[in-house]
């Protein structure tokens, strides 16, 4: 009986680690199409921790539990699961290429003080194609515990879908996700790393931010302010733009408010603001008052005074600084002996001056 018939997926091999290739096109690798392997390398190790697994092995030795899993293309033995492992191992066993990495001399720290040599060759299994291992690395990067980054299960789901074909049902079979989970995923990814760059928006800052702009495009109003499809719309191998010709505008100011640029911080701190975003952008007041630089509370502003009597203004303004005030009290009364208070004392003044022109302007005693 062959090992299909048992069931078994993958074949139980060793291999020397030098001839293991590390994975080009793992979604944790953001210039998908490198082949030196030498600079794969160096991106697994400067920014995916390879060095814990490296300081585990020189300590403890090599586990052989959880062999690599790897696939045959093009000659080589290419790693599909297990690529900080290999790193880990590669960088121990080779000066000049741990020398490339930013922490090179604790590499070299770590590699000189082991007791232990790390393995030339360990136990691998080698699955027929990258279809076959689909399951494996669902199970450990999408719902077990060594789950990826959301961009990095987002750009997985898009490579499932783009390049091997399957479907979006199929796909969230696969993640155990919803449908609608796995939409949403495929559009944020494919958006920041297809639609933006072909409209010349740089999108480093956006992917740092992936999951607040994922869940900005979750709002109806920011995401038709964008031009941006919702997931029900959104079909495989297309733009992520309802009109990819038409005014972009409105995408490149939420790319601003959730990312920033090298000039200024991002409007949107947090995603807890994203409703409000949302309220302020409704209205066309709110929105040119973001487009003239205000900030968030200050657009909001904006959209509370419309509609409202001077008297509603001016009560609505007297409580949120009464407010301040009881908070801003409890703050003075914690300071330390050694703090400045001459800025604060100047606040007081400021407020005291206020305070007199307000009771001037209620009782209709300014000029």
């Amino acid at each position: 009986m062959s090992q299909h018939d048992e069931g078994l997926i993958g074949e139980a091999k060793h291999a020397r680690v030098a001839d293991l290739y590390l994975d080009r096109s793992n979604p944790r690798f953001s210039a998908r199409g490198e082949t030196d392997q030498a600079r794969i390398a160096k991106v697994m190790a400067d920014n995916y921790n390879a060095i814990e697994i490296a300081r585990k092995i020189a300590s403890e030795g090599y586990h052989i539990a959880e062999p690599p899993a790897v696939v045959e293309e093009g000659g080589h033995l290419v790693v599909v699961e297990g690529n900080r492992r290999v790193t880990a191992l590669k960088g121990l066993a080779d000066p000049t290429l741990r020398a490339t990495f930013v922490q090179g001399a604790e590499w070299d720290r770590i590699a000189e003080s082991s007791h232990r040599q790390p393995p030339e060759s360990v136990h691998i299994v080698v699955y027929p194609t990258r279809a076959a291992a689909r399951s494996l690395l669902a199970h450990r990067h999408i719902r077990g515990i060594l789950a990826w980054d959301p961009p990095e299960q987002a750009k997985w789901v898009r490579m499932l879908i783009d390049e091997d074909g399957m479907t979006f049902q199929g796909a969230a079979d696969l993640c155990s996700k919803k449908l609608s989970e796995v939409r949403d995923m495929y559009r944020n990814s494919r958006l920041i790393h297809d639609d933006l760059p072909g409209l010349g928006i740089a999108t480093d800052l956006v992917d740092e931010r992936f999951t607040v702009f994922g869940n900005v495009l979750a709002n109806k109003t920011l995401r038709e302010h964008a031009r941006v499809k919702s997931g029900s719309d959104v079909a495989a191998g297309v733009s992520m733009l309802i009109d990819p010709s038409g005014d972009t505008k409105g995408l490149r100011e939420i790319v601003g408010w959730v990312a920033g640029d090298g000039n200024h911080q991002p409007l949107l701190k947090d995603s807890r603001k994203i409703v409000k975003l949302g309220q302020a952008v409704a209205v066309a007041e709110g929105l040119a008052a973001l487009r003239s630089g205000k900030s968030l509370e200050e657009a909001l502003q904006v959209v509370n005074d419309l509609g409202a009597s001077p008297r509603e203004n001016a009560e609505r303004m007297l409580r949120a600084a009464a407010n301040s005030t009881n908070r801003a009290i409890e703050q003075l009364e914690n300071l330390d002996d050694d703090d400045d208070r001459t800025d604060l004392e100047n606040l007081l003044r400021h407020i005291r001056k206020n305070l007199t022109a307000a009771e001037g302007a209620l009782y209709g005693e300014n000029d």
